[in-house]
């Protein structure tokens, strides 16, 4: 019993807090704790008294996120970068930073089949968005998800803004989804 699946991220870059600007804390990036962790699952070894021990292994199933909708070369080299790092560090499944081009997740897929010759579960992001958390993402004000294509205004986002919605809270609908929807459950 306990927790037995972890997902690993190192999370982002704090802008804004309590009373000021934080002070970041970044005492292990996802990749060296997955490397602990990975060596956790082995056993850990003790020096107990003029012996070692080794302890029972946790048996983690352990977790990385990898976020494939990077619009320019040099970014999503570095994601590819960071994932085989995440790999050869122990992540045993993926999850996908959520996204709203379906080409990037196909691209992913082939990166990681293709190129890093694994089959690792890779575990793709869906979110229905409102028009409201849409735009919020097109303009890059919430860290990590972005609604933004190759060119903005995305046609994502055009999409949403068209689409019959009587409230501003409520959800498009699920026709414009479709695509990342489709390529998710290949994945």
């Amino acid at each position: 019993s306990g927790v037995n699946n972890l997902l690993v991220i190192t999370g982002d870059y704090p802008e804004s807090g309590f009373l000021g600007i934080p002070k970041p804390v970044f005492d292990l990036d996802s990749v060296t704790a997955l490397h602990y962790l990975s060596e956790l699952n082995r056993g850990l070894e003790i020096p107990l008294g003029k012996k070692t021990v080794t302890l029972d292994p946790p048996e983690f199933y352990l977790g990385a996120c990898v976020s494939p909708c990077k619009w320019t070369e040099g970014p999503c080299k570095m994601q590819y970068l960071k994932m085989e790092k995440k790999l050869r560090a122990g992540a045993d499944y993926f999850i996908s930073q959520l996204g709203y081009d379906a080409r990037k997740y196909v691209e992913l897929i082939r990166y990681a089949r293709e190129h890093l010759q694994t089959d690792v579960p890779i575990i793709g992001s869906v979110y229905v968005l409102t028009a409201g958390a849409a735009r919020l993402m097109n303009a890059g004000q919430i860290p990590g998800l972005s609604t933004r294509a190759s060119r903005p205004p995305s046609s994502f986002l055009v999409r949403l803004a068209i689409a019959p919605s009587v409230m501003i809270a409520m959800p498009a609908p699920i026709q414009i989804y479709l695509p990342s929807i489709q390529v998710t459950r290949k994945i």
